[in-house]
């Protein structure tokens, strides 16, 4: 072989092993991805089911039956760009026996910084039963990481409810939203500290309560639903 040929060759196989490492790091890079989505998939359902069981077993006391010692609460309370939900709801199972716990418990959740005080999590906090006060929410621990924003809109009858919804105050009081729109939104990449340019993954559901079928709904209904 002449010196020519040798430098061709060589300059083939260079062309070869630059071809099969580009092919290698765009699988690579694929596969990271689709594992970032799988992930972020994954943490939106697991909070999405855990937030539509709630909301499907939301429970308010009736008009007639106030003078019990059991009180309810349904609150959408608007926190910039989320929203937080406060609601009593027949979710609870006790772990130990003759624990005195209830099935019927307080529940809250949020959307706030972790111990890091870098990301935003979503925040689930449980009542081992429901308490004399609402002003101070149970402690509460992280069920889905990276969660951007929560966004829970009532159904008022005509329109999905951009305005917060408490049942303690006048318009609402002692009322279920008959249908509630939930919407979560995560962070796909958690290794990015700032968050600056970090796409995002966004899922939503409509949740129907049949237990606020006891209660008028706060307009009635003038025109179709609209589904998303």
């Amino acid at each position: 072989m002449t010196l020519l040929e040798v430098i061709l060759s060589l300059a083939i196989l260079a062309s070869l092993m630059m071809a099969v490492s580009l092919l290698l790091r765009n699988a690579t890079e694929m596969k990271t991805g689709i594992a970032q989505v799988a992930n972020v998939n994954h943490r939106l359902q697991l909070a999405m089911s855990k937030i539509s069981t709630d909301l499907e077993h939301a429970f308010m006391v009736q008009k007639a039956d106030l003078d019990r010692h059991t009180k309810s609460i349904f609150f959408i309370q608007k926190d910039g760009n989320s929203d937080r939900l406060s609601l009593v709801a027949f979710t609870h199972r006790p772990t130990v026996k003759n624990s005195k716990e209830s099935d019927l418990t307080y529940i809250h959740y949020k959307v706030a910084r972790g111990d890091d005080g870098q990301l935003p999590h979503l925040w689930r906090g449980e009542a081992v039963r429901v308490p004399e006060s609402f002003r101070e929410p149970p402690p509460a621990q992280v069920i889905a990481k990276g969660i951007k924003s929560l966004r829970v809109l009532p159904w008022d009858g005509e329109r999905w409810m951009q305005e917060q919804w408490n049942s303690s105050r006048r318009g609402f009081r002692n009322t279920l939203p008959h249908m509630v729109r939930i919407e979560i939104e995560a962070y796909e990449n958690l290794d990015e500290p700032e968050l600056v340019d970090v796409p995002t993954v966004k899922i939503a559901t409509i949740v129907f309560n049949h237990l606020a079928t006891n209660f008028a709904q706060v307009k009635s209904i003038t025109a179709p639903i609209k589904w998303y």
